[in-house]
């Protein structure tokens, strides 16, 4: 993790997080929630669904009693009340209206006794009041007395509407109840057509009991009113607290659910917020709107039967066609309040509705037909009736806060109802009702104007608080400010429209790039006289150095090529002395390096296209080999194409390519090539191929079923010419003709699948040859010399004699290596046990007369091996750390059995088709090698889980399993360097400083320790011994401040009462401080020393040519407390240094000068936001800001815990390039020591730190160790470049053995290949499966020695017992299996217990689980199968397994067995049950008493489920084939129901849940994408409670009804093996991490700012262009293999910025920004420590991006220094630790801490003016208030900055005075007009 510092970026705008916007990994609409939300809310739905049974059927029924009661007037003036009463004129309009008068003013004061009773006492009650009111208006014979009847019915029906939508506002969240509220209200047009039907059937009771059709009306409803309100008293429930139907676990949920929504809005009382709603605008604008939908609302209620009638229907007809009118307005209703709340659209809905009900009042107006104008009735009644919900949940909405909420509904609803007295008089003049309904037209045009404004409005609303937010740098973190603002938050958004559709964009990091080495050569690729090694891990080429002096291997060079390299080479031109590498890749192309070392970089030389990109099967790339002597090259692929270059000088010596020669051969498959050593002759290429035309050709399969079993039978002799069989070919390369042509071509052993290359070719000095030439093939069993025209010889490959060893199994070899020595040469091959070979040839001249091969030695299984010429053999490891060993004999003398080919009839050659004699050796440990040094691997990672579990670690640990077989490990990797202890010793007392010196400057090591105590100091001696010694000149008695081995031979200790100068000869010149004053602090170097007096006075001393110490004459006073010095080392050929860091307690640094002609003179200033506790000055090189010459950095630590980082410039002294980065709690302690030579800084803080150089690029890690207190450098001779420390009373010497590593690791060992595992949900243990394909258990290896031994074989107990972790396992037949459950402390690094797993059973997958039958009690299920082979898949049975945890789970209680037909892939716990993936099907369990029970399957899978993961009742199902799969199960139907998949097929290896409906997955071909399901789809499938819908949608593409769509995609180049959705760092973003086969471990983390995103593509674009590939890979075109790249930017890429030359990284910082701001963020995104820490926390912009806009910062400082507080624009922070600093205030903006840092810094000033002039009580009582105002550049000269000071409590003379003194007045005089005021 090359560190780098975080910086505060600049940033135009920030995401916004709202209550209706939220960005995470996915940027959400309104109803995005959260993965665990979501889950919670799935059980939230089922209580609400228990709710609604409850509650809306009982509700409904009293607002459609109630509409009921009031709108039957309509019905009963039709039935003949109008001719009875003589209801002539305005009479009926009088009547119907006068209900609203009572009924508007009624509804206040009946809230408040519905709040003062309870609901099921006060609703009822005015039930029976309105119902004996309606009952007794049947009695009513007069006009009056139906007028005071309906006054009467107004007043006691008041309370209903308003009560009821309280009470559903006790039961529902504000996101439900519009829903709930349009079901409520459809009871008012159910009201209308029932009251229609009924009204129809009472009229029929015309003149029963005296009484008059009408009368009936109204007393019968009456009646059944005041029945159903005696029944309300026992079946209403009050609130959710005493709900008798619900459990007590689903009252807790309705209880936090409400609390939950109730949570940051401001509920309190409040007169202001009655004010904001009645001044709101916005209020009478929903007034107007729902004022405008009630008058045609009511008008139709009352007067459709009056209108219908008056068509010429009968009072009876007119009766029952009201009916359908109000049944469509009901289906409307429900309908646009579900729509309505679905996609979060209030505005639209209602213009539709308005729009619809608006064309049938035109059709009514305009048509005398009946019919039509009552299908224009009908219409009208549907389009308005659905208006009233939606809008009434728009008003709601729109109002922040409840009290504000609830003032304005009552407004809206209240003032709304008062048109219903309007609609009681415009139906005056039947039968068309021009004047009614045009009214009403009227109405529904405005209601559709004010809508439209309503909707343009709150959008402006929105983008003008966006803006604000933008500006002002306002997020959800301050939302408690706002809180009481309510709409006029800038947070608060009003639903105006739908928001975007889901976007993504996210940041690829690499962590730790891959470590499977794939090849490696040597050669001299630096032209030095030292050998390197360049390895390629796929897709990273490394440039490896071994010291041949330590053994130690040392990264030069690491380059990403943004390609896969799939082969290398290395050659050198005859007559040069240096080597290239050739690379083929995936390019298309052939590519020649050069390492250059001046630059330290790999230089493309030459870059030759072929063919196409990718790896094809017949694009060359795959093979590559060179002419021993350098001439030409051969790229071959694996089938037909071989391409061969000729390679030269020109006439300036420089290399030239010639264009390729084919040397192609058709239908033929390619094993391998090299070059043959000819000397130079004609180069000459080998290759192994097999001809496959006849096969090809022959439809029948014969040829084929021939060739295999040529294959599979031994070699049947070179006469025989099988066109399949595998041929050994000679190509030679005419150099006179540029032509290839296929000299010699010979069978071979068809088993043959590797070539070496045998030394050949006469020397140039002399007549004598190399060697005989050829090649030497490799076979199974046997090793083959082969050349044209010679005889050939052969050698068994001998085997291991271990009886566990199956004796059918072949050897082969993998790898191999030639090394020429002075007049000899021999071979090392590998087999795949990883056993070493030494095999040598015979020979005179070009005659071989024997072939030798003899054991050699047993080392890792590798990809590639290397010989030295310095006497050391690099492993490249196929699995797991590769070794660098060292050669300690090469094995001629050992007793090792040689085998040799002259003693097998014919050289071995006699019989061809027959197997030579078996031949053995027995293993031992290393004889001939010795490890010297190893580099870690993680490849190959299987599994990994990101967890915090380590004690006192502020950041997760990330666990690997990793390795194959016996070497493999569980890793835990920390964050951070490796520290290796050599010294950890007691001390007597506690010190406050430690300090190391040398005697003389001439010394190599240091010669003492000096120790400061509170009391005194401690002197040790450096020796053989560490003692204390009395005679060194130091003063014992005091404690010391500062050490300093200085001048040629003396030693400086600094006191806090003077200065100690210690001559060579014992001498001591003491310098004293002045009475009554002390020393607070010191800073020395060779030449200098400046002490920092109490008086805030610096004194300053520097040596002369005499080596005496002269102090300067003048001292400076600073105006504040000194708290910390620093300057510089003297640079080379310099009499000084010339700045000094002053760091003083008025929260400045400030650099003054130490030149003799400007001494003391400060030059600039930093302002800070706490005071400094440490500063330390440095040159260090920083290739990302200068290449060449190091960087002078003033390191400035804090006492928040903050360090910041500023560029000194040599020239002027000014400061430039701050950058901060936030270590600890504790203040920073910096020390400068050596680290390899260089100079590095260690910051000790409550985690330490070093910063460092490594590879040119500047690193800050933290250290894996101990917190320490105090450090130093440290030099002896065990350790000469060693660190010492002080933690407590403990005194520890330290080393750094390995710079530039990212990852700390911690290794657990296993038995075999780690498959999977899992963590305890309650202890700290992990729960491993291991296992290994043929491979024996211990108990069946045991077994079977002991058979062995009764049969009275012979066991060599030496053998069987080698340790598996050198020599690997014997490898047993095919199906049998080795596993184990292993459990694990991953906090003490331990195995607790391992269970072996019996039946020949392999494992594959594992899971907890608390199965609900049992009361949640876990158990450990493990999936396994017995007999199992590989491939194709089978079993004879698989098994799910169940354990019981023991012990605190340190053990497991085998429970039972479950018989499976299939391999269980995967595993999970799901809703107290297990989803196990059975081969192609998905399956339920529950668990039983003898096995578990299944309870559903999906078996709609195509191959095999490899992953699952859950949320809620959804499962999402990788598929070994066929990408990702939603799965919901349905527990009504006991259905699991695939509802959901991929539009591509992909090979899912692994997936986790991003949110509920997105998935992230990679796949075997090294793409990791991002997939989400709609979110409509989503709520459609969990309402469907019965999935009936899912199973009749028809399936698109073959597969489910739904496709997901592809968010991102991104190709890594590793195979993923499990990816995690994790926040790395406390209160941090989540990112994506994941990890790949080849050890790969990366993070995706998510951009959500919409600038930033155009930035860092931006910046990718120049990218690509700047840095191609060394390869010839098109950036584009890697980074989508599979699919197009897709909203992810490749940070691999763009962190390179740092590398570029400065000219080029001007270039195109000047295209798209300012060159610091671009080397800012390539700094911030190249390490994870730097990423991670920054993330989640508000990025800053720099002053000089503010002269765009205009703003005031407001600043007010109070109290004294450190103590006091700063408030600025609402915001509060604590002087010593604002929250861009890792405090706890909340500041967003650098003008708020411009103003805060000046408005403190002047405070103290005026503190410390006020005491030198006597004025403390002025200084005790000032009050500082700052206004920094920004503005254009035309408007603001400088900076674009005004400031405004206004000082309370203090005189004009205190105030110019403070004014003089405080630094930042004098450092912003020039630029910045100040305007100081006295208050």
């Amino acid at each position: 993790m090359a560190a780098s510092f975080e910086e505060k970026k600049s940033s135009d705008a920030k995401s916004i997080k709202s209550t209706t916007v939220m960005h995470d990994l996915v940027h959400k609409d309104e109803e995005a929630m959260t993965a665990s939300q979501r889950a919670l809310e799935i059980e939230r739905k089922k209580v609400l669904r228990k709710m609604d049974i409850h509650i809306l059927p009982f509700v409904s029924v009293l607002y459609l009693l109630s509409f009921l009661d009031r709108a039957n007037i309509g019905n009963a003036k039709i039935a003949g009340m109008a001719h009875d009463l003589h209801l002539d004129g305005l009479k009926y309009n009088i009547i119907a209206a006068v209900f609203f008068i009572p009924y508007a003013l009624a509804e206040v004061p009946s809230n408040i006794c519905l709040k003062l009773f309870r609901p099921s006492i006060w609703i009822p009650s005015i039930m029976v009041a309105w119902g004996l009111v309606m009952t007794l208006m049947c009695l009513c014979k007069t006009y009056e007395g139906l007028i005071v009847a309906r006054v009467f019915l107004g007043l006691t029906e008041a309370g209903l509407f308003p009560g009821i939508t309280f009470y559903l506002s006790l039961w529902y969240r504000r996101r439900d109840a519009a829903e709930r509220l349009a079901i409520f209200f459809s009871a008012a047009t159910i009201a209308g057509a029932f009251g229609g039907l009924l009204a129809y059937g009472i009229e029929h009771m015309e003149g029963i009991g005296g009484l008059y059709g009408w009368q009936w009306i109204f007393c019968l409803e009456g009646i059944a009113t005041v029945l159903f309100a005696f029944l309300s008293y026992f079946f209403m429930h009050d609130y959710p607290e005493t709900a008798k139907f619900l459990s007590v676990e689903d009252r807790k949920l309705v209880i936090d659910m409400l609390a939950e929504d109730r949570h940051g809005l401001a509920t309190e009382f409040s007169m202001k917020y009655v004010w904001q709603a009645i001044s709101d605008r916005k209020t009478y604008l929903q007034v107007g709107i729902y004022m405008s939908l009630l008058i045609p609302v009511y008008a139709i209620s009352l007067f459709t039967p009056t209108i219908v009638h008056e068509l010429g229907f009968s009072a009876a007809n007119a009766q029952l066609l009201t009916v359908p009118p109000f049944a469509c307005g009901c289906i409307l209703t429900l309908l646009f309040g579900i729509m309505s709340d679905r996609y979060n659209l209030r505005g639209p809905f209602v213009i539709g509705g308005c729009s619809l009900s608006l064309i049938g009042y035109i059709v009514l107006i305009s048509q005398s037909s009946p019919a039509a104008s009552y299908v224009g009735a009908i219409l009208a009644a549907a389009g308005v009736y659905p208006c009233v919900p939606v809008t009434l949940a728009w008003a709601g909405s729109n109002a922040g806060g409840d009290m504000r909420r609830g003032v304005a509904l009552a407004m809206v609803i209240g003032m709304g109802n008062l048109g219903g007295i309007c609609s009681s008089f415009i139906y005056l003049k039947p039968p068309r009702f021009f004047l009614g309904h045009g009214v009403i037209i009227g109405c529904l045009v405005a209601a559709i104007t004010l809508v439209c404004i309503a909707m343009w409005d709150y959008n402006k609303h929105n983008k003008e608080n966006i803006a604000r937010c933008q500006a002002e740098g306002i997020d959800e973190s301050r939302a408690e400010e706002f809180k009481k603002l309510g709409n006029e938050s800038p947070l608060f958004r009003k639903p105006s429209r739908s928001r975007a559709g889901f976007t993504m964009h996210l940041y690829n990091l690499t962590l730790q790039p891959a470590t499977a080495n794939i090849q490696a050569i040597v050669g001299n690729f630096s032209g030095a006289r030292q050998q390197e090694i360049i390895v390629s891990y796929g897709t990273r080429l490394e440039l490896l150095r071994p010291d041949p002096s330590s053994g130690k291997v040392s990264t030069v060079i690491s380059t990403d090529v943004f390609g896969s390299v799939r082969s290398l080479a290395a050659f050198r031109l005859t007559g040069g002395s240096k080597d290239y590498a050739i690379v083929g890749s995936d390019s298309g192309r052939i590519v020649i390096l050069d390492y250059d070392p001046k630059t330290s970089s790999f230089v493309k030389l030459h870059q030759e296209t072929f063919g196409k990109s990718g790896a094809r099967r017949i694009v060359p790339g795959q093979y590559l080999a060179t002419d021993p002597k350098g001439r030409s090259v051969m790229i071959a692929a694996m089938e037909k194409s071989k391409l061969v270059y000729i390679l030269n000088r020109d006439a300036a010596a420089n290399l030239t390519i010639s264009s390729p020669l084919e040397a192609h051969k058709s239908s033929a498959i390619i094993h391998n090539i090299v070059g043959v050593d000819v000397g130079f002759e004609n180069p000459i290429f080998a290759a192994l191929e097999v001809d496959y035309s006849e096969s090809d050709q022959d439809p029948t399969g014969e040829a084929f079923n021939r060739t295999e079993k040529v294959r599979i039978q031994p070699f049947e002799g070179v006469v025989r010419r099988a066109d399949s069989q595998q041929m050994l070919t000679y190509y030679e390369l005419d150099l006179g003709l540029n032509h290839v042509v296929r000299k010699w071509s010979e069978p071979t052993d068809p088993r043959a699948n590797l070539l070496v290359q045998v030394p050949g070719g006469q020397l140039a000095s002399s007549d004598r040859y190399d060697g005989p030439s050829g090649v030497l093939v490799c076979c199974e069993d046997h090793i083959i010399y082969r050349h044209m025209n010679s005889p050939q010889h052969r050698v068994p490959i001998p085997r291991r004699t271990n009886p566990l060893e199956d004796p059918n199994r072949g050897v082969i070899i993998t790898a191999a290596v030639m090394h020429k020595m002075k007049g000899a040469f021999f071979f090392l091959l590998q087999s795949e046990d990883g056993d070493l070979f030494k095999v040598t040839i015979e020979h005179q001249e070009q005659d071989v007369t024997s072939l030798k091969i003899k054991y050699f030695d047993t080392v890792p299984v590798a990809s590639s091996l290397c010989i030295l010429k310095s006497g050391f053999l690099f492993v490249a490891s196929e699995f797991g750390n590769h070794h660098l060993y060292q050669f300690q004999k090469l094995g001629d003398d050992d007793d090792e059995p040689e085998f040799v080919s002259t003693r097998y009839p014919g050289d071995g050659m006699a019989d061809p088709s027959s197997p030579l004699p078996r031949a053995f050796f027995k293993p031992r440990p290393l004889d001939n090698l010795m490890l010297a040094d190893t580099l870690p691997s993680l490849d190959p990672i299987i599994d990994s889980k990101v967890l915090n579990l380590l004690p006192n670690s502020d950041t997760p640990q990330i666990f690997a399993a990793c390795g194959r077989g016996a070497r493999s490990t569980l890793r835990t990797l920390r964050h951070g360097l490796e520290v290796e202890e050599a010294v950890s010793s007691e001390l007597p007392g506690i010190p406050n400083a430690v300090w190391t010196t040398k005697k003389t400057e001439a010394d190599p090591y240091d010669s003492y320790i000096i120790l400061s105590f509170v009391n005194g100091t401690l002197v040790l001696s450096i020796g053989e011994t560490i003692e204390e010694v009395q005679d060194t000149g130091f003063l014992s008695s005091s404690p010391t401040i500062a050490v300093q081995q200085i001048g040629t031979d003396a030693l400086l200790q600094v006191h806090p009462h003077g200065l100690r100068h210690v001559l060579a000869d014992g001498r001591v010149n003491e310098w004293r401080v002045p009475q009554g004053k002390t020393i607070v602090t010191a800073t020395t170097n060779k030449r200098q020393v400046v002490a920092a007096l109490s008086s805030a006075e610096l004194v300053y001393f520097e040596l002369d040519l005499d080596g005496q110490l002269n102090e300067y004459q003048e001292r400076r006073a600073m105006g504040s407390t000194i708290l910390a010095l620093s300057i510089a080392e003297v640079p080379e050929g310099r009499q000084r240094t010339p700045y000094l860091a002053v760091g003083c307690e008025d929260q400045t640094v400030r650099i003054v000068s130490l030149d003799p002609e400007s001494t003391l003179v400060p030059i600039s200033l930093q302002a800070l936001t706490a005071p400094p506790s440490s500063i330390c000055i440095a040159e260090m090189l920083d290739a990302s800001i200068n290449k060449s010459q190091p960087t002078v950095f003033v390191n400035i630590g804090l006492q928040n815990g903050v360090l910041l980082r500023t560029v000194l410039d040599p020239m002027d002294g000014s400061l430039t390039d701050t950058r901060t980065r936030f270590l600890g709690t504790r203040p920073i302690k910096l020390v400068r020591v050596q680290i390899q030579k260089n100079p590095a800084i260690l910051a000790l803080s409550s985690r330490s730190w070093i910063n460092y150089t490594h590879q040119n690029m500047m690193h800050f890690t933290p250290l894996i160790y101990e917190n320490l207190d105090y450090a130093w450098g440290f030099s002896a001779e065990l350790s000469p470049e060693g660190l010492i420390g002080i933690a407590g009373n403990i005194l520890r010497i330290f080393t750094i053995p390995k710079l530039g590593t990212k990852l700390k690791e911690d290794i657990i060992p296993l038995s075999y290949t780690p498959r999977k595992f899992v963590t305890h949900p309650e202890n700290r243990y992990f729960y491993l499966i291991e296992g290994d394909h043929r491979t024996y258990s211990d108990a069946a290896a045991h077994e079977k020695i002991q058979r062995l031994r009764q049969q009275g074989t012979r066991v060599d107990e030496d053998v069987v017992n080698l340790p598996p972790i050198d020599f690997g396992r014997p490898k047993a037949p095919a199906g049998t299996w080795a596993a184990n459950i292993r459990i694990i402390d991953p906090v003490e690094g331990t195995t607790v217990s391992v269970i072996p797993i019996d039946g020949n059973e392999g494992v594959f997958s594992i899971a907890i689980v608390p199965f609900a039958a049992r009361k949640n009690e876990l158990h450990l299920v493990v999936g396994t199968a017995a007999d199992a082979t590989v491939s194709p898949r089978t079993c004879t049975s698989g098994y799910l397994r169940t354990y019981t945890f023991t012990n605190d789970g340190t053990g497991l209680e085998f429970l039972h067995k479950t018989e499976l037909d299939d391999v269980p892939l995967a595993l999970l716990a799901f809703q107290g049950r297990l989803v196990a993936g059975v081969g192609k099907a998905l399956r339920l369990y529950d668990i039983g008493k003898r096995k578990l029970l299944r309870k559903v399957e999906n078996k709609a899978f195509t191959s095999a489920v490899v992953t699952l993961a859950t949320q809620g009742s959804r499962i999402i199902v990788g598929d070994m084939q066929e990408s990702i799969q939603y799965v919901v199960y349905k527990e009504p139907e006991n259905r699991l129901l695939t509802f959901a998949d991929d539009t591509q097929p992909r090979w899912v290896t692994a997936s986790t849940m991003v949110d509920y409906n997105t998935i992230a997955a990679g796949d075997r071909f090294g793409n990791i994408f991002v997939n989400r399901l709609d979110s409509k789809v989503s709520d459609q499938v969990d309402e469907d409670p019965t999935g009936a819908g899912v199973l009749h949608e028809k399936p698109i593409l073959m597969g489910a009804p739904h496709k997901t769509n592809m968010l991102c995609h991104f190709h890594v180049g590793d195979l993923i093996t499990s990816i995690h959705k994790v926040s790395l760092v406390a209160g941090g973003r989540e990112v994506l991490l994941y990890t790949g086969l080849h050890g790969t471990i990366g993070i995706l983390v998510p951009l959500v700012s919409k600038e930033d995103v155009e930035f860092i593509q931006k910046l990718e674009e120049h990218m690509r262009q700047e840095m191609v590939s060394i390869v010839g890979r098109d950036h584009l075109a890697w980074r989508g293999y599979y699919a197009p790249v897709k909203s992810v930017v490749d940070g691999d890429l763009c962190e390179t910025f740092a590398s570029l030359p400065a000219s080029k990284q001007s270039a195109i910082a000047e295209a798209r920004t300012t060159i610091m701001n671009a080397l800012r963020l390539a700094a911030s995104r190249n390490v994870v420590s730097s990423r991670l820490l920054a993330a989640g926390r508000p990025a800053t912009r720099s002053l000089s991006t503010l002269k765009e806009i205009k703003y005031t910062a407001k600043a007010t400082a109070t109290g004294a220094g450190r103590n006091g507080h700063v408030e600025s624009n609402d915001l509060e922070l604590d002087l010593a630790a604002p929250k861009e600093l890792g405090g706890t205030g909340k500041g967003q903006n650098p003008e708020q801490l411009f103003a805060m840092g000046y408005a403190s810094c002047f405070l103290g000033a005026i503190q410390f003016k006020a005491r030198e002039l006597g004025k403390q009580d002025q200084g005790k009582n000032a009050v500082v208030h700052a206004q920094v105002h920004i503005g254009p550049p035309n408007e603001r000269p400088g900076l674009g900055l005004a400031v405004d000071l206004t000082v309370e409590g203090v005189d004009q003379e205190l105030l110019e005075a403070a004014h003089q003194t405080c630094p930042y007045s004098r450092a912003v005089s020039d630029s910045i007009v100040v305007n100081l005021k006295r208050k």
